[in-house]
C-alpha cells in the first residue's frame, strides 16, 4: 500500500512538473527554444530588410526579387509562431489574465513608439492628422479606421497582432469556437487578405499547439503535414492568400521538432524583436 501510494505520488509529482516545463517554469522549457529564437530572428530580419529595400527603391536584381516575393513570408511566420507559443502557456490561466498580459507587452512600447512618431509628423507636416485618427492609432486599429493614411505605416502589423490575441483569448475560452473564427478570417480575405492570411498562420499554429498537448507528436506531426499541405493546395488552386499559413505552420512546426538549448544572448536578441520591429521603420527614415 504505501509503495502504491508512493508511485502514485511520484507520478502526480512528474505530471505537475511537465505541466510545468509547457508553461516555462522550469529550465527544461528551454528545450526547442534555440530553433525557435533562430526562426524569430530570420523572421524579423527578412521584414526588416524588405522594409529597407522599399524606402531605398532599390527592387532590382535576382535575390531582391526573390525576397520581394516573400514579403510577407516574415511577417506571418511571427503569427504563426506567436499561435504556437499561446498554444503551450498554462491552460488553466484565466482568459482574461491571458489576454490582459499580451496586451500589457504590446501597448507600452507601442504608445511610446507612436508618440514620437506622431510628434514628428507634426512638425515636418507630413501627413494631416485628426483627433479621431490619433485616437484610432493610440488603440491600435489605425488599419481598420484609416488604412490609406497610417502615420507610421509599419504599425499596421499591431492591429494584426490585436485581432491575433482577441481571437486566440476566444478560441481559448471557448475551444469549440476556433473552427468558426477560421471560417470567418477565410471570408475577410478578399477585404482584408494580409490581416485574413497572417491571422490563419496564428489560429492555425494555435490548433496545432493544442493537438500536440492533446494528441501526442505522432498524431500532430500528422496533422501539420495535412495542414501544410491543405493549405499549400489551396493557394494553387483557390487564393494565394493561402500560402501564408502553408509557409508559417510549417516552419514554427518543423523548428519546434529541434529539441537544442537556446543560447541567453540569443535569447535576449529574440525576446525584444518586438520593439526592433517598432522603431526599425523610423530609423530607417532618420
Amino acid at each position: 500500500m504505501p509503495n502504491c501510494l508512493s508511485r502514485g505520488s511520484e507520478q502526480g509529482d512528474q505530471g505537475s512538473r511537465q505541466a510545468r516545463i509547457i508553461e516555462g517554469r522550469y529550465p527544461e522549457s528551454n528545450a526547442s527554444r534555440l530553433s525557435l529564437d533562430l526562426l524569430r530572428i530570420l523572421a524579423i530580419s527578412l521584414v526588416a530588410t524588405l522594409h529597407l529595400i522599399s524606402i531605398t527603391g532599390e527592387e532590382q536584381g535576382l535575390i531582391v526579387d526573390f525576397l520581394t516575393n516573400f514579403r510577407q513570408m516574415g511577417v506571418t511566420t511571427l503569427c504563426a509562431l506567436s499561435g504556437w507559443l499561446a498554444a503551450q502557456t498554462d491552460e488553466g490561466r484565466r482568459t482574461r489574465n491571458w489576454l490582459a498580459r499580451r496586451l500589457l507587452r504590446v501597448f507600452p512600447s507601442y504608445w511610446i513608439s507612436i508618440a514620437a512618431i506622431l510628434a514628428a509628423n507634426q512638425v515636418i507636416r507630413y501627413k494631416a492628422l485628426t483627433w479621431e485618427q490619433v485616437i484610432c492609432q493610440f488603440l491600435g486599429i489605425g488599419l481598420l479606421t484609416h488604412p490609406n493614411s497610417l502615420v507610421g505605416v509599419h504599425t499596421w502589423f499591431i492591429t494584426l497582432i490585436i485581432l491575433c490575441y482577441i481571437m486566440g483569448a476566444v478560441a481559448r475560452r471557448w475551444k469549440w469556437t476556433l473552427p468558426f473564427l477560421v471560417g470567418l478570417v477565410i471570408w475577410q480575405i478578399p477585404a482584408h487578405t494580409l490581416l485574413a492570411g497572417h491571422s490563419l498562420s496564428f489560429l492555425g499554429a494555435l490548433g496545432l499547439g493544442w493537438g500536440l498537448r492533446r494528441w501526442g507528436g505522432r498524431a500532430a506531426g500528422f496533422a501539420a503535414v495535412w495542414l501544410g499541405l491543405l493549405c499549400w493546395g489551396l493557394s494553387r488552386t483557390w487564393d494565394r492568400t493561402f500560402l501564408f499559413p502553408a509557409v508559417g505552420i510549417t516552419c514554427v512546426w518543423v523548428c519546434a521538432q529541434i529539441s537544442m538549448n537556446s543560447m541567453p544572448t540569443l535569447r535576449f536578441f529574440s525576446v525584444r524583436t518586438y520593439e526592433f520591429y517598432l522603431v526599425h521603420g523610423p530609423i530607417y527614415l532618420v
